[in-house]
């Protein structure tokens, strides 16, 4: 059960509850969408954050200012450091969808992990109809693919089961 619109008490279908596309919010899907986009460059933008986290900007920070350090402070900066690479949630996020995908891809078919390839990983932007057409086969046997494919994904990723 939850709370609708208004605060009243309804009750959740099996449908919804269950991980169907069709009773997917839209953000949840274009959420989805954009993570499968995102797959291909997903090493360099995790190597990127951690960049910088190592070496964030500073902007105006003089260090001879005031007659540079004291000799006994006791200078703990790369444990900050390591410690906030480890502990950081948006990085932790990165890897674990990165992680996601590539283990949903692995345990799918070859055509699900084409219709995959071709709707999202491609530079081109290709429409169902197209990757049908590339596929041999029909628009509805690339749509039931990648439902299947978003179900499973978002079963993996917690967002229902």
């Amino acid at each position: 059960m939850a709370f609708g619109m208004g605060g009243k008490l309804t009750v959740l279908t099996p449908a919804s509850v269950k991980g169907d596309v069709s009773a997917m919010r839209t953000s949840t899907f274009h959420f989805l969408e954009g993570m499968l986009r995102d797959y291909p460059r997903t090493d360099k933008i995790i190597a990127d954050y951690e960049e910088d986290l190592r070496a964030p900007f500073r902007d105006g920070r003089d260090e001879n200012v005031g007659g540079g350090r004291m000799q006994n402070n006791r200078d703990d900066r790369v444990e900050n450091m390591a410690i906030t690479i480890a502990s950081d949630r948006t990085l932790r996020n990165l890897r674990l969808y990165h992680e996601t995908i590539a283990r949903v891809l692995a345990c799918s078919d070859s055509d699900t992990c084409a219709t995959i390839d071709l709707l999202y990983f491609k530079q081109r932007k290709i429409n169902m109809s197209g990757v049908a057409m590339q596929l041999s086969v029909s628009r509805s046997v690339v749509s039931r693919k990648r439902t299947a494919f978003f179900n499973e994904l978002g079963c993996q990723l917690g967002f229902w089961c």
